[in-house]
């Protein structure tokens, strides 16, 4: 009788990514279609209460500042921020499970530096993985560098090495945008925000895959 094994790391990883997949996607068009919807409801509104031209101006642009300003900015802020979280726990997650099948004293937990300088590091002294030679390793340096400036200076301070860098890397996908901050704030774009799902997902495959660990999740035995 066949025997199927399923391995929760990596279930658990590709959940996520498609999650935050299905979310990028969808993000652009159910705030069009939202925005859109709400437009009309105040164009009603205006019409059967008789508004005036000033009253029926100043709800619209609300109502444009929410659904193609605020909320855009916001959905892509939480995108990234939400990425690299997973990259940091589902990174640490396969150190430990390779600490476990090697039956090795130390873990990732027990070197010093950021979370991903940590995995890897552990992976070059457990397994002998190189995760500087990947070849999306470069773009998740890059998006941890974009979370801190969102975590950090909330999207501030584009002025910035980091800033200036990401900002000459990404082109039309990131940049800078003074409607929501005088100053001026990085504005992530969805298209940005699916380049990095496709590294990460891509990374996560190759890791389980030279880890030993079934690229889908599931074995048959």
């Amino acid at each position: 009788m066949t025997k199927i094994r399923y391995e929760p790391i990596v279930l658990d990883t590709l959940a996520w990514i498609a999650g935050g997949r299905f979310f990028a996607e969808s993000l652009d068009i159910a705030l069009s279609e939202s925005g859109e919807r709400e437009q009309k409801a105040i164009a009603r509104i205006a019409k059967d209460e008789g508004w005036d031209d000033e009253e029926y101006m100043i709800a619209s642009n609300e109502l444009n500042s929410r659904f193609w300003q605020w909320m855009p900015a916001l959905g892509t802020y939480a995108t990234v921020v939400f990425l690299y979280s997973l990259v940091e726990t589902q990174l640490l997650a396969c150190a430990e499970r390779v600490r476990k099948d090697k039956n090795l004293a130390f873990g990732a937990e027990d070197l010093r530096g950021s979370t991903i300088e940590r995995g890897r590091v552990y992976f070059m002294k457990a397994a002998g993985v190189r995760l500087e030679e990947d070849p999306a390793w470069s773009e998740l340096k890059n998006l941890q560098a974009l979370r801190n400036i969102i975590v950090h200076r909330r999207g501030g301070r584009h002025t910035t090495e980091d800033s200036r860098r990401l900002l000459a890397r990404y082109g039309a996908a990131l940049s800078v945008a003074s409607d929501l901050n005088a100053s001026g704030e990085l504005r992530v774009s969805t298209d940005l925000c699916r380049h990095f799902i496709r590294e990460v997902d891509g990374f996560f495959r190759r890791l389980f895959s030279v880890t030993g660990l079934p690229e889908r999740g599931v074995t048959f035995e």
